[in-house]
């Protein structure tokens, strides 16, 4: 008999892997290396129009040729979890590079510049005053420019992302690759998968089977055919265990001019991933809304239709030239008969009396050795401080103590870097730890706990916090009453994040808690 995991139980928008048994699919988030960005690429962004709903990341440079307002209505869930206003609303791993075009405006969360070479950052006006945060080529209120819609410290902008797109990619191109070869006969992944066609003649209907990922393939003449065969009718909609999987098989260029699929809805577009594995340039064209993910990490995208993509585009580089970008981020789970590397390694890190307290946790270990906490005074240049040994396979937490570090009052950066047999290095991201402010850090006990949490010092009453589980999902959140976070016996044992904001939406703490 057969043991058949239950997607339905399966967080979805994470990669997240259950214990591996005999016959027993692993469910996995094929986009959780791009850790919930509307639009993530390896190399540049072009913006010259149109507007991406959610966050923006990329690996290469910014390029600007016009107008494209990024992050409209939501900051994603990168680095402090889904809803937090403090998260990253564009990052540039280069630098902005300056061509023609008005004011691209982020509009939610915040900036990160990894390289600032011909750009200049203002938090000021010419008349001193605090102002929302700009990066131009030379002056104040220069045009084309990036601004950000709020306030926004420009040392801060220019502080590490944490984000490793070269490993990032490495990942995605495997996991495209992967997807572009399911063994529908293999009797683990059979279990969850099911290998749809679409019908002959106009207007087909097509119907899904529940609780199964629905896998169709697609040669890109045969993707372009659907358009003038009228309306492409799903008769029951996708949800998060009822997925749809297009894989695409269109090597080289393609110029894709999607169907009229009228039966979705925007928020469907959180179900449906398109694979377009092989391809190395992609023209989004067309009028009619594509719902779902795009997964083209070795393609270089060009957004040229008018239409909107209601769902995350992940490729080589994207060059935003029309139309809308909708954050519906791919938000169900597929299914692999195989064990798959370690796929998530999260580092906080915290000040306390005499050392600095460094918490990490793994998803999906699986013959890991040991984990290397390195530490750096520049963001750039680490150094290896001791070395944990593995737990063994699994999802676990690790703690280590940095004695008070002897660098001086500046900024620290850490990092972890695991290796597993085979010899191959994961890293996790870079936590940032400002000395000077050691004294006014915040710290926690009892961890783990049962229904109640104490912060000391003493934390003010308008302070607010808010407890995510490892999928970044809120489980609580309110004000902090008299240094204390009470009534948490009814959460599930479990491990989970707290964040702790002061009355400026500022964080003061984010570190892994356990509920025991």
């Amino acid at each position: 008999m057969r043991t058949k995991i239950n997607l339905r139980r399966a967080v979805a928008a994470t990669l997240l892997f259950l214990p591996c048994t005999s016959l027993q699919a692993q469910p996995f988030s094929p986009v959780a290396p791009a850790r919930g960005f509307n639009v993530f690429t390896s190399d540049s962004v072009i913006l010259v129009a149109g507007d991406t709903h959610g966050p923006i990341a990329t690996g290469g440079n910014l390029k600007l040729k016009g107008k494209t307002d990024v992050a409209i209505n939501n900051s994603g869930t990168y680095p402090y979890g889904a809803g937090n206003a403090n998260n990253f609303g564009l990052v540039v791993n280069g630098r902005v590079q300056y061509t023609n075009g008005n004011v691209s405006y982020v509009n939610q969360g915040y900036i990160r510049l990894g390289d600032a070479t011909g750009s200049a950052l203002f938090d000021k006006d010419g008349n001193g005053a605090n102002t929302n945060l700009q990066i131009t080529s030379g002056l104040f209120n220069t045009e084309p420019r990036v601004q950000l819609q709020k306030m926004q410290d420009k040392t801060v902008a220019l502080e590490v992302h944490g984000i490793n797109f070269g490993t990032a990619f490495d990942s995605l191109k495997r996991i495209s690759h992967y997807i572009s070869t399911y063994n529908l006969s293999d009797p683990v992944t059979a279990q969850d998968v099911v290998a749809l066609t679409i019908p002959a003649g106009m207007n087909p209907h097509i119907t899904l089977t529940p609780g199964k990922v629905n896998y169709i393939t697609l040669t890109g003449t045969e993707l372009n055919n659907l358009t003038s065969r009228g309306s492409i009718i799903f008769d029951n909609k996708p949800n998060a265990t009822t997925p749809i999987v297009f894989n695409i098989t269109a090597p080289g260029s393609f110029s894709w001019d999607p169907f009229n699929a009228g039966s979705l809805d925007e928020s469907d577009g959180a179900f449906i991933l398109w694979n377009f594995y092989g391809n190395s340039s992609l023209q989004l064209a067309g009028g009619n809304s594509i719902y779902g993910t795009i997964l083209a990490p070795e393609s270089d995208v060009n957004k040229s239709g008018a239409n909107n993509n209601n769902g995350q585009i992940i490729a080589k580089s994207l060059r935003m030239a029309y139309g809308e970008v909708h954050y519906m981020r791919f938000s169900s789970l597929l299914p692999s008969p195989t064990p798959l590397p370690l796929s998530g390694l999260q580092l906080a890190v915290q000040s306390n009396t005499g050392y600095n307290l460094l918490q990490w946790q793994t998803l999906n270990e699986r013959d890991m050795v040991s984990f290397s906490i390195e530490r750096s005074t520049d963001g750039k240049t680490f150094r290896n401080l001791n070395t944990v040994n593995s737990l063994g396979n699994g999802d676990h937490t690790y703690s280590w103590q940095d004695p008070a570090a002897p660098e001086g009052s500046g900024q620290l950066f850490y990092r972890v870097k695991g290796i597993d047999r085979g010899g191959k290095i994961s890293y996790s991201n870079v936590a940032a730890l400002r000395q000077s402010n050691l004294s006014e850090q915040v710290r926690l006990y009892p961890n783990p706990f049962t229904s109640y949490i104490n912060l000391i010092p003493g934390t003010p009453a308008d302070y607010t916090y808010r407890l995510t589980d490892i999928s970044g999902r809120t489980v609580k959140a309110g004000k902090v009453g008299a240094g204390q976070i009470t009534n948490l016996e009814a959460l599930p044992t479990a491990t989970y994040w707290l964040m702790l904001e002061d009355a400026n939406n500022q964080p003061v703490l984010f570190c892994p808690v356990i509920k025991q």
